[in-house]
Order: C-alpha cells, then structure tokens, then sequence
C-alpha cells in the first residue's frame, strides 16, 4: 500500500496509510502513521463526535494530555475519550522514526478542535480521513451571533 498522506509543514512530521478505508471498512478508522524525529502527527487537539485509540509498534511516542506529557512505548495503548478530557498532541522526542496505529470511531457530522489556535473544523457527509461533502476550518474569533448577523436576501 502506498501512504496515503504525508505532512512536513509547521512540526508535523509524519506519513499515513488509511489501513481500514482500503480494507472496506466504514465504522471503523485504523491508519499506519510513521512520525519523524521531531515530528507531530498533528496540532493539540480533541474531537467532539469520534474516539480514538493509539497503539504504539515501534519506538516511543510522547503523549501531551491536559494532565501534561508521558511517553508510551511498543507494545503500550491508549484511548482518548471524545471531548475536551480527550485532548491530545502526539510527538516523537526520540531520533528514531515510530511507528504506531491510531484507531478511531468513524462518526460524522464531526468537530474537531485545536484550543491552542482557537481553530475548530466542521466536517459533515463522512467521517474524518474520508471522503465528506463539507470540511472547513474556522477561527473562533470568526463567529457571529446567528440572528443579529442574518442578511436580507440581496445583501451580500
């Protein structure tokens, strides 16, 4: 299988195979990630509507929670509960690349959110890492109060 995505830009250091899209699977999210010294596999972050679960292969992976930061080595699995309680960031602090599966529910419509950036993504028609109808990402100093922002039709 060819890696399906391959990140360098702001610390994220990482590639990624979709393992159970290309299996068939609908529920369920499993993808191969490889993070390179130095490297995230993404932002701090938390999820509103999928769980997901880490199992490390090879090496170890510093796990940075709101509780602070703990290493998980090879053979080590841990569950981030959806919601602000689940919220984690994923690096390698090591000089060897690890390797480790991240196993998530596949629910959608989906809110994904980075606090650190005050950035929150919207996904709807898919789960995340597949194909969706909608996926943008916001800033929360973007919103409005819905009924004092409305436009007249014609005022654009």
């Amino acid at each position: 299988m060819d890696w399906d995505e391959e990140e360098q830009v702001n610390g994220m250091n990482f590639r990624q195979k979709r393992l159970a899209a290309a299996a068939g699977a609908e529920d369920l999210g499993v993808s191969l990630y490889e993070i390179e010294p130095d490297g995230s596999a993404w932002p701090y972050h938390y999820h509103y509507g999928n769980e997901e679960g880490l199992y490390v292969l090879d090496g170890t992976i510093t796990v940075r929670t709101e509780e602070g930061t703990h290493e998980v080595e090879a053979g080590g699995y841990e569950a981030f509960p959806t919601g602000r309680e689940g919220a984690h960031e994923l690096t390698n602090e090591t000089d060897e690349t690890v390797r480790l599966l991240l196993i998530a529910t596949m629910e959608h419509p989906e809110v994904e959110v980075f606090p650190e950036s005050d950035t929150f993504g919207v996904m709807v028609g898919g789960a995340p890492g597949a194909e969706v109808e909608f996926a943008k990402y916001f800033r929360e100093d973007s919103a409005f109060p819905f009924w004092e922002e409305q436009l007249e039709p014609g005022d654009e």
